[in-house]
């Protein structure tokens, strides 16, 4: 399993060419300007300066492998802080960090020390998946605390619907204890499902990932390839039992209420682009529980874009799928790395779903990042490898 760290500094950086107007033009989205020898990259999200930790490891050096990595980026953030009263800064004002002529681009300080929205992506195996969600809906956990910041009491009331005791997760069809694994994926599909679930009609967000708050970057197929023998054969060759235990059985005890209709849209927010589409024009993404719920019987995740290619030649594809805010597709993100899960300790192959945690936390000041880095990554470790009932929290 790995962890790994995305931080997001709210200073802009360009390409050092300008338009006919005289604007910097903008980096290719995902450019990687420098890469150190430790294991962080500086990069460009748009126009903003991001930096990006590769996966760490969890092994015995991980630990050691995350304070290398963030005091080398300390260190080069130091050199690159103390220009935050010019205008601009280019690669020759950081001649130890990049050689002469080689980086063209240039950076524009916000005037401030440097900061961070981080976003931690991690490893989760499917049977503690239930236990993080536990941990996250106590609003006096320090772990909620920090991964939700100024959102806590509204997130960790989204993760306390969905963790409901093991003992509701039953299938009113199937005398069967379900296995931990799928309690696990039971209660992240619950959570989907309810965080693209509308309180009003005609609600919008501005793009289908915003809504994950956990977001999984591996696809729910594969989660399903991870069940037991007994319960992957039981749901294949019975897939409106499983329909109907997910939003019959589970969504009830979710909601409080009847559960949800499998025939509605699992994405009942409408899509705005960032606001960008004319007028009051929405997008209603097609796609029902039902189909999605069944095709990750069958090795799909419909909630993808790999499953939902935009095609040049098909005019309906772009209106549905095609962001117009320029950043790609309406479903960009989710199960953004397909089949893959990450590795066990000890070399285990598919033993732990890749989450990425979307909440916007508060601003970490650089001088603080090591630090925030090390819990989380004991945090996560601790998470899968200690046991199951003993008290965890983010310290």
């Amino acid at each position: 399993m790995a962890v790994g760290f995305e931080l997001a500094t709210g200073w802009n950086i360009y390409q050092d060419k300008q338009d006919s107007s005289g604007q910097y033009l903008k980096c290719a989205k995902g450019a990687v300007l420098l890469t150190h020898p430790s294991g962080w990259k500086l990069t460009a999200d748009g126009v903003e300066i991001e930096f990006v930790i590769d996966a760490v490891q969890e092994t015995n050096v991980g630990e050691a492998f995350v304070k290398v990595a963030f005091g080398a980026l300390r260190r080069f953030i130091d050199d690159l802080n103390a220009k935050k009263a010019q205008a601009e800064v280019r690669a020759a004002d950081l001649p130890r960090w990049f050689p002469p002529g080689k980086s063209k681009f240039v950076i524009i300080p916000d005037g401030h020390d440097i900061a961070a929205l981080p976003q931690v992506t991690g490893g989760i195996r499917l049977a503690r998946i239930r236990r993080l969600m536990r941990i996250l809906s106590d609003d006096q956990s320090e772990a909620a605390k920090t991964f939700f910041g100024n959102y806590t009491a509204a997130y960790t009331a989204a993760m306390g619907a969905v963790a409901i005791s093991h003992a509701q997760i039953r299938d009113s069809n199937w005398v069967h204890v379900p296995s931990a694994k799928l309690r696990g994926l039971v209660t992240l599909i619950a959570f989907y499902i309810r965080q693209f679930k509308t309180t009003a009609p005609g609600q919008s967000v501005y793009a289908a990932k915003y809504r994950t708050v956990l977001m999984s970057r591996t696809k729910f197929s594969a989660m399903f390839e991870e069940l037991p023998d007994d319960e992957r054969t039981h749901y294949r060759q019975n897939p409106n039992a499983w329909v109907q235990f997910i939003c019959s059985d589970i969504m009830s005890r979710v909601t409080g209420g009847v559960g949800v209709a499998p025939d509605g849209y699992l994405v009942e927010f409408l899509i705005s682009d960032q606001g960008t589409l004319a007028g009051t024009a929405r997008v209603q993404l097609p796609l029902t529980r039902r189909q999605w719920l069944v095709g990750m019987l069958h090795g799909k995740d419909l909630l993808s874009a790999t499953a939902n290619p935009i095609k040049w030649h098909s005019a309906e594809s772009k209106r549905l799928y095609k962001d117009t805010y320029g950043v790609g597709h309406r479903l960009r993100g989710l199960a953004g790395l397909g089949d893959k899960l990450d590795p066990g300790p000890n070399g285990e192959v598919n033993y732990a779903t890749i989450i990425e945690f979307r909440a916007t936390q508060k601003r970490v000041p650089y001088t603080e990042w090591q630090n925030y880095a090390i819990r989380m990554y004991r945090f996560i470790v601790e998470l899968n490898e200690g046991t199951k009932t003993a008290a965890l929290d983010l310290q």
